[in-house]
């Protein structure tokens, strides 16, 4: 196995979780400090995974099944959790919803498969 195809265990998927966590609450405090727009928050946070994904556990396939649910996840709660929070909270609300779900489905679908081998009849 390539040395960046290693499994992702749940404690490393956890701590990635966490700094990226740490990473939207420091960014978010910034942006709140200079009255700047909380839009700039998923960049920081696929910039952080990728730099990881990159470094770490290459398993494509994961990568984009993450990607999709995470994307999905943050386009259905937006609207509801805008209604119910106002915008600032609810971006930072849904950016971090996102986050655990692709974390999840990436650790999910990077475990290794076992090949199963059947011969030719």
């Amino acid at each position: 196995m390539h040395k960046h195809q290693q499994p992702v265990p749940w404690t490393e998927a956890a701590l990635v979780t966490l700094g990226g966590f740490v990473l939207i609450g420091v960014a978010w405090g910034f942006l709140w400090l200079v009255d700047g727009d909380s839009g700039m928050l998923p960049y920081s946070v696929m910039v952080f995974l990728a730099q990881w994904f990159f470094t770490r556990h290459r398993f494509w396939g994961a990568a984009v099944a993450a990607g999709l649910v995470g994307t999905a996840v943050g386009f259905l709660l937006l609207a509801p959790l805008r209604e119910q929070f106002g915008k600032p909270l609810a971006d930072v609300l849904v950016i971090a919803s996102a986050l655990v779900s692709a974390m999840i489905v990436f650790t999910l679908r990077a475990r290794p498969r076992k090949a199963q081998l059947t011969l030719p009849s």
